[in-house]
């Protein structure tokens, strides 16, 4: 066709197959989990809200994109949800969060996040040390330095390994897949049907 042995292309109407989505051949299992997390040094101010962070990304499966995005009004402590507001395809949804990760945001709210919006406050939930929104490279950063250099787990993957791993555990403990489909925020079942 490009040097004109041919006037047309016979495969131009071809439908090629959709390539499979496949989960990542690893995981974070529940016993891993706990010494990434532990792993943060919660007694300084960017280790406690980089170990809020991982919190909330492990018990609530949002995207790095939608933990970035996050103000501080997407918290509803009385409902023990995040409100993710236009996530991935635009959409918003009600994103329940676990106990533990309440009580860990609650004293981010309380004892550290002031310290950081001390100067500036951009009014995002996370936010550096200037107050200002955290780069999704540094949200990766964070995450993979917890999984690889501090708690010594050779997995790769950063902020998605949360997301894949909190889907798989719930399944594998018996969570309707209806209700993961709705957590992850996927438009169509057979997305959220890798994690089977």
């Amino acid at each position: 066709l490009q040097r004109h042995h041919i006037l047309y292309n016979p495969a131009e109407q071809m439908v090629l197959p959709k390539e499979e989505k496949r989960l990542p051949a690893q995981i974070l299992s529940e016993r891993e989990t706990t010494p990434v997390l532990e792993s943060l040094d919660d007694q300084s101010v960017l280790g406690f809200r980089n170990r809020v962070m991982l919190e909330i990304l492990w018990s609530s499966g949002i995207r790095r994109m939608e933990l970035r995005q996050l103000q501080r009004g997407d918290i509803d402590f009385e409902r023990g949800a995040v409100v993710v507001n236009q996530g991935k395809g635009n959409k918003d949804r009600v994103v329940p969060v676990g106990e533990r990760a309440l009580g860990w945001l609650k004293r981010y709210l309380v004892n550290v996040r002031p310290q950081l919006a001390a100067h500036y406050d951009s009014g995002y939930l996370f936010i550096s040390q200037k107050g200002r929104p955290l780069s999704l490279g540094h949200l990766t950063q964070i995450a993979g330095k917890a999984i690889r250099q501090r708690a010594h787990l050779d997995k790769p993957g950063a902020c998605h390994l949360f997301r894949h791993s909190m889907a798989t555990q719930m399944l594998d403990n018996g969570a309707d897949i209806r209700h993961i489909q709705a957590m992850l925020g996927h438009e169509k079942l057979n997305t959220t049907e890798i994690y089977t």
